[in-house]
């Protein structure tokens, strides 16, 4: 009888909301290789209030993403003969998990509405923590950073982010070279598999296409990646905010499948920060050294100021929620 409870109290101890810890899935090898949430850069120093200038290195895992859905065929309206509709641009931010994966929102693809994704209209750029924002999905600016996607999965669908369960993996159709300015983020393990880091401090990353930070140079538009730290809500914090969210937010997520931070005071969040990361520092038992975990993809902000907490809310998705569905999706 002893030992039945030893294995009963492993399970428990191994267990995320109701499914063995990912280590015991069979594709917990392809994620967290040994380079995995390592800075390749660090700053000694940063502003934590309105954000800092990201340097090549600092945060290897973000990606930038462009999502381009070109002109559709002639058609005929009350205002034009035979026109073409202009082509529809969307840009988010993502984050590199493995060789040939990254994690970002599935409200990114909205632009497709009903029709499937066409994996050729989806570029991820890595290793760049400024680039012109002008260049296009098919122009050569940056040809050694970009990675044409191969498929996009959704755990849901690619309604708006407001509805709830706002995740994507993108499949690149070749091989991310690793190197001291692309490098993937560290999935939870361990004892962080449970742990509630409320009213502690994490890292957002953001930045692109940002208006306060463009810089004009020639024909090209060029903007910087900034970071800036944040204090995650409390349970009881985010309870009180619950009731601000959309209904049809409410009504398929929890405590356990999304958190809250405060805002970046005087500064408007735009739609490019979405799918982008928050990531924490810890050290794990066993390893060398504190990494970067992943614990959020960012999903929409709501106007709600929530004193003491700077500007209003963001509200990110809980990676963790999802770990059995990414682990299953990147089957290699």
């Amino acid at each position: 009888m002893k030992i039945v409870y030893n294995i009963i109290a492993v399970i428990c101890i191994n267990s995320v909301q109701g499914i063995l810890s990912p280590i015991f899935h069979r594709n917990w090898d392809l994620v967290n290789p040994g380079d995995c949430g390592i800075q390749h850069n660090k700053k000694t120093s940063h502003n934590t209030t309105f954000g800092t200038p990201v340097r090549n290195g600092e945060y290897p895992w973000v990606v930038h993403i462009t999502v381009q859905v070109n002109e559709t065929e002639l058609k005929t309206t009350r205002d034009c003969y035979k026109c073409r509709e202009p082509r529809k641009i969307t840009n988010c931010m993502g984050t590199i998990i493995t060789k040939r994966y990254v994690l970002t929102a599935s409200s990114c693809f909205e632009i497709f509405g009903n029709t499937s994704v066409d994996p050729k209209s989806v570029r991820v750029r890595a290793g760049l923590v400024g680039m012109n924002i002008l260049c296009g999905i098919y122009s050569k600016c940056y040809s050694d950073n970009d990675y044409l996607a191969q498929s996009v999965f959704f755990y849901d669908h690619n309604a708006p982010a407001e509805e709830g369960r706002n995740i994507a993996l993108i499949e690149v159709s070749r091989d991310f070279y690793f190197h001291e300015y692309v490098a993937p983020i560290c999935l939870e393990h361990n004892y962080l598999l449970n742990k509630d880091y409320g009213a502690e401090k994490g890292i957002r990353v953001s930045g692109w296409n940002h208006e306060t930070v463009r810089v004009k140079i020639n024909e090209g538009e060029y903007s910087n990646l900034f970071y800036s730290e944040a204090t995650i809500f409390t349970e009881e914090e985010n309870d009180k905010i619950y009731k601000f969210l959309p209904a049809k937010f409410t009504g398929v997520e929890n405590y356990l499948s999304f958190f809250c931070v405060e805002g970046l005071p005087h500064q408007t969040q735009l739609t490019t920060d979405v799918g982008g990361p928050f990531v924490v520092k810890k050290l794990v038992k066993d390893d060398e050294e504190r990494r970067f975990y992943l614990y959020g993809i960012l999903s929409f902000k709501i106007s709600v100021h929530y004193p003491p907490h700077q500007g209003t809310v963001d509200v990110y998705t809980k990676v963790r929620n999802y770990f059995e569905w990414i682990l299953d999706t990147i089957d290699g």
